[in-house]
C-alpha cells in the first residue's frame, strides 16, 4: 500500500522529467555545463587518464566511475552517449522522487502525498535534472542509505547498517554534501555502538575507501588539493553569491525566476518561517513516540540548512540535495499534525476522524494547487533557459576539427557531442574540469599560467561561450600570436600555427 501511494507522486515526476527531456534539442546535441565535466572525466577515465594526477577534477570520483559504461560508447559515439547518460539521470530523478514519497510513508497518506508531490515539483530541480549532474545520484544513495539503516523507523540490524554505511559512503564519492548525513547514521549507530556503530563506520569505510584509494595513492597530493582543499579555499562553486539572508532562504526554498518571482525575499522569509513552525511544532508534539528515523531526518535538515544559510555561493543545484530530505520532514510533519487531530478527544471519536480527513483533503487540494500553478511557470522558465543557454555545437566542430586531432575546449561536453573528446591522441592533454582548473590555481597568474601550458600543447581550441572565459588579456594575446581562426560564431575554433610555447 505505501508503494502505491509513492507512485502517484513519481507518475507526476515522470511527467516533468519527460517534458523536461523533449524541449529545444537536450537529447539531440544541447550543451548544458556541468553535465560535460561528469561524462568528461569517465570518458579520459577510460582511457586510463587518472583524474587528480593526469587532470584536474574538483570533485571525488564516484561520478566518474558511475558513467564509465556511458564513456566507453563515447569514444565514437559522442552525442547517444550523452543522450543515454542524460537518459539515466533522469530515471534516477524519478526514482528519488518515489524514495521521498517512500520514505515519508510511516506518518500517513499525507505525508507520502505531500513529501512527493514537493520534491516532484521543486521549482529548481531544474538545475539538478537538465543534464548529467551529481545530484539525483547523491540523492539516490542517499535515501537508498536510509532506506537500509533504518525498519519501521528503528535502526536496523545486522548486515543491513554496512550496506547503509557503504551506500552512504559512496554517496560522499559523488559529493560531499553526504558528509552531513553521514554523521547524523554514525550518531544513530553511536546510540547502540556494541552492536551498530562498527558495521555503519566499517561501510561507510569502504563506500569511500574502495572508490578513492586508487586514485588517492596515484596522486595523494593532488587528490587533496582537488577534492578538499580547492573548494574550502575558494568555497563552493556556484551560479553568484547570494548576497542576504534572506535570498539565501529563497533560493534554498527554490523561489526565483523558475516561478517568474524576480523579489522573493520577504515570500521566503515568511514561508520559511511557517515551515519552521510547524516542524517544530509536529517535533515536540511527538517528542515521546519519535522513531530515530525522525530524529534522523530532523537532524539532516538542520544540518543542510545551515550549510545553505552559512554566506557563501550556494551552488544552484545544492537545493535539490536540501528539498529531498526537506520535502520528507514537511511531510512528516504534516502526517503528524493529522494524527495528533485524530486521536484527539473532540466530542466523538467520529468528530475527530472527520477533521483529520478534512485537514487531510485540504492538504491533498493544496498540493493539486501547487502543481496546477507552480508547474506551468516552471516549464516555462526551462524553455526559456534552453533557448537562451543551449547550443548545439557539433556541425561547426565536426566540419573544422579533424577526428583524431589534440584538441582542448572550455567546453567539454562540446567535444564530447562531436566525437572528438574520446579520440583525443596520445599526449593530448584533457581539460576535463576548466572551471575547476581555476579554482584549484587559486591565482590568475597561476591560472593563466595554466592554460598557456594546455594551450600550447594543442592543436585546435575550441572556445565556447560557457564560463570560465579564457579570454582574459594574456591568454588572448597569445591565442592571436600563435593561432589563426578557422571558424567564427558561437564556438569559434582556432588552429595552432606551429609548436607554441608559453
Amino acid at each position: 500500500m505505501a508503494g502505491f501511494l509513492a507512485l502517484m507522486p513519481t507518475v507526476l515526476g515522470v511527467f516533468l522529467i519527460i517534458h523536461e527531456l523533449t524541449l529545444h534539442d537536450v537529447l539531440g546535441g544541447l550543451t548544458l555545463p556541468p553535465g560535460g565535466v561528469n561524462l568528461a572525466s569517465a570518458v579520459a577515465l577510460s582511457k586510463g587518464q587518472l583524474p587528480y594526477d593526469n587532470f584536474v577534477l574538483t570533485q571525488p570520483p564516484g561520478m566518474s566511475i558511475l558513467l564509465l559504461p556511458f564513456a566507453w560508447a563515447a569514444h565514437n559515439s559522442g552525442g547517444p552517449a550523452l543522450d543515454a547518460a542524460r537518459g539515466l539521470t533522469a530515471l534516477v530523478s524519478v526514482i528519488d522522487v518515489f524514495l521521498v514519497a517512500f520514505t515519508a510513508r510511516l506518518h500517513g497518506i499525507a505525508s507520502t502525498f505531500i513529501a512527493g508531490v514537493l520534491f516532484a515539483t521543486f521549482p529548481s530541480a531544474f538545475y539538478a535534472t537538465s543534464t548529467v549532474t551529481l545530484e539525483p545520484f547523491l540523492v539516490l544513495f542517499c535515501l537508498l542509505a536510509y532506506q537500509a539503516a533504518f525498519t519501521q523507523g528503528q535502526l536496523a540490524t545486522g548486515g543491513r547498517l554496512i550496506l547503509a554505511g557503504a551506500l552512504i559512503g559512496f554517496a560522499v564519492t559523488i559529493k560531499p554534501w553526504a558528509l552531513v548525513p553521514v554523521v547524523v547514521l554514525i550518531v544513530c549507530a553511536a546510540v547502540n555502538w556494541r552492536e551498530a556503530l562498527a558495521r555503519v563506520v566499517g561501510g561507510v569505510v569502504l563506500g569511500i575507501g574502495v572508490p578513492c584509494i586508487t586514485f588517492f595513492l596515484a596522486a595523494p597530493s593532488a587528490f587533496i588539493r582537488d577534492v578538499v582543499t580547492a573548494e574550502l579555499s575558494a568555497g563552493p562553486a556556484g551560479h553568484g553569491a547570494s548576497s542576504g539572508l534572506a535570498a539565501r532562504i529563497a533560493q534554498s526554498l527554490g523561489l526565483g525566476p523558475p516561478l517568474g518571482l524576480t523579489h522573493p525575499n520577504q515570500l521566503a522569509v515568511g514561508i520559511g518561517v511557517l515551515l519552521a513552525v510547524l516542524i517544530l511544532a509536529a517535533a515536540l508534539s511527538r517528542a515521546s513516540t519519535s522513531t530515530m528515523l525522525d530524529w534522523a531526518l530532523l537532524a539532516t535538515v538542520i544540518g543542510l540548512a545551515a550549510i545553505a544559510l552559512v554566506p557563501h555561493q550556494l551552488p544552484a543545484a545544492y537545493p535539490y540535495f536540501l528539498a529531498a530530505f526537506g520535502a520528507i520532514l514537511i511531510g512528516n510533519s504534516m502526517g503528524t499534525l493529522i494524527s495528533l487531530v485524530s486521536a484527539a478527544n473532540v466530542g466523538s471519536g467520529d468528530v475527530s476522524s472527520t477533521i483529520a480527513a478534512g485537514i487531510t483533503l485540504v492538504c491533498v487540494a493544496a498540493m493539486i494547487a501547487v502543481v496546477s500553478v507552480g508547474v506551468p511557470k516552471e516549464t516555462d522558465f526551462w524553455r526559456s533557459f534552453f533557448l537562451v543557454n543551449g547550443s548545439n555545437p557539433t556541425a561547426a566542430i565536426e566540419a573544422a576539427v579533424p577526428k583524431g586531432a589534440c584538441v582542448v575546449s572550455n567546453n567539454p561536453e562540446a567535444l564530447i557531442l562531436a566525437d572528438r573528446f574520446g579520440s583525443l591522441p596520445s599526449g593530448c592533454p584533457y581539460v576535463v574540469d576548466p572551471a575547476g582548473i581555476d579554482l584549484v590555481a587559486g591565482t590568475s597568474t597561476a591560472d593563466t599560467t595554466q592554460w598557456l601550458q594546455l594551450l600550447g600543447e594543442a592543436r585546435y581550441l575550441v572556445i565556447s561561450p560557457a564560463q570560465p572565459s579564457l579570454l582574459t588579456p594574456q591568454i588572448s594575446r597569445f591565442i592571436s600570436r600563435n593561432f589563426s581562426i578557422v571558424r567564427n560564431g558561437t564556438y569559434s575554433i582556432w588552429l595552432n600555427n606551429s609548436t607554441a610555447t608559453p
